[in-house]
This record gives structure tokens, C-alpha cells and sequence, in this order.
């Protein structure tokens, strides 16, 4: 159904197709993509061996959890957070853009 809006899929539509999944039998060939050969053979690589290839990885990226809270409003914005080196506070009001935005966006 390329090219088909959802709006012309009726419910019944749906439902026929839900009904029938389980009923069509597999086909007996398909037609490999070009990339299937290059697919192959890295899994022939990665399988190769007895035991599971070890790739060594180095972290890039160090990440830090953190427990606080926060909220805005309208007006203002407040927020705690306990980290390693102890509370960490932020008060303040927005600014005329900020004040502008939505409160989902505030909130983020």
C-alpha cells in the first residue's frame, strides 16, 4: 500500500489485514537485496572463532547520575541536585524570551 494516505485505510480495512496475517503462506523464493552477499560474509567473520570475537571498546564518554528536582512557573524557576561535590542550587527568574516559551519548555 505505498502511496496510500492513512485517512483512505478504513477500520475494516485493518482489521481484514490483522485477520489474514497468520493465513498467507511464505513464499518459496525471494529476491536477495545486493547488500545480502557483503551482509554475509561480516557474519561469517564475526562467527568465525570458537569463542565470541572480544572487540575492546574505550569509553569516550563519562556520565554522572545525579538525584535532585525542580520546577518553574511562569515567573521564575528553581532547582536542587545532589552530586559529588554536594548540592548544587539554581534560582532565577526568565527572561523576556524564556517568559514566551511554554511551560513544558520552561519545565525541560
Amino acid at each position: 500500500m505505498v502511496g496510500v494516505l492513512r485517512e483512505s485505510i478504513t477500520d475494516e480495512d485493518l482489521k481484514t489485514a490483522a485477520r489474514n496475517l497468520g493465513s498467507a503462506e511464505p513464499p518459496s523464493t525471494v529476491l536477495a537485496v545486493p547488500r545480502l552477499e557483503m551482509d554475509l560474509k561480516a557474519m561469517k567473520r564475526f562467527f568465525k572463532g570458537e569463542k565470541p570475537t572480544e572487540v575492546p571498546v574505550r569509553a569516550t564518554k563519562v556520565f554522572q547520575i545525579i538525584y535532585g528536582f525542580g520546577d518553574a512557573s511562569g515567573e521564575g524557576f528553581g532547582d536542587v541536585f545532589l552530586n559529588k561535590e554536594g548540592l548544587s542550587i539554581h534560582v532565577g527568574v526568565w527572561n523576556y524570551q524564556s517568559r514566551e516559551e511554554s511551560s513544558n519548555f520552561r519545565e525541560f
